[in-house]
């Protein structure tokens, strides 16, 4: 039985290219450990696959993108529940009231997805941080949006933190932009409250300057918003 393979370097242990087998897997406690793998050939046979790596970051990008999406998911699924439920026991009422069913949803949905946007829960990478492939990092930064100063949400970092410019790119997916506008509409007020917001939080007053700038200017609905 086995879990994830890893290549490339982290300074923070994980849990990845271990294989155990399944008749000691029940109890057994594994300590993380720091990998550097160029590829995987000294751990499987890697004329099995298209490519001989597991870049650490892809799977971590794939990780916060799946999260991310999932949670626009889900904002999505429960306010077309919850406004049906409101529809059907609510006639004749405002269904746009911050006292209905339908707005609380999109509002509690809305604070997820910044939280997951702004990586309020991202963990240090540790000392020098991550290094993947080059190949995949030049492909992923070229599908970003950018500024007129070629700002991107995409732009990594990889030591300290996985991205440059702490706000997701998913703010500029065909899902995000999929949400009830109600959603959306919640999502902005808030990322402009926490980009505004003088208080201290784990984004310095520079970075806040910068994010709002780059999405004042690649993303034209939350520029409307202001």
């Amino acid at each position: 039985m086995g879990g994830w393979y890893v290549s490339g370097h982290s300074d923070a242990p994980h849990l990845g290219n271990r294989w155990v087998p399944e008749s000691v897997l029940s109890g057994a406690k594994f300590k993380p450990e720091v990998s550097d793998h160029e590829d995987l050939s000294s751990l499987i046979d890697i004329e099995k696959y298209l490519q001989p790596t597991s870049d650490i970051v892809a799977l971590m990008v794939l990780e916060h993108q799946c999260r991310t999406h999932n949670l626009i998911t889900k904002a999505k699924m429960g306010y077309q529940r919850t406004l049906y439920f409101q529809k059907s026991y609510s006639e004749g009422k405002d269904l746009g009231s911050h006292d209905g069913m339908s707005w609380k949803m999109a509002e509690s949905s809305a604070k997820e997805i910044v939280d997951a946007f702004l990586f309020a829960s991202e963990i240090d990478l540790g000392g020098d941080g991550v290094e993947g492939a080059d190949k995949f990092a030049e492909a992923f930064k070229r599908g970003g949006v950018k500024t007129a100063k070629g700002k991107s949400l995409r732009d990594f970092r990889l030591y300290g933190r996985l991205f440059k410019n702490r706000c997701s790119y998913m703010i500029h997916s065909l899902a995000f932009k999929g949400l009830p506008e109600l959603i959306k509409e919640r999502v902005y007020y808030h990322l402009r409250e926490e980009l505004t917001n003088e208080a201290d939080n784990h984004l310095s007053f520079r970075e806040k300057k910068t994010l709002l700038g780059i999405l004042e200017e690649t993303v034209p609905d939350f520029r409307r918003e202001s």
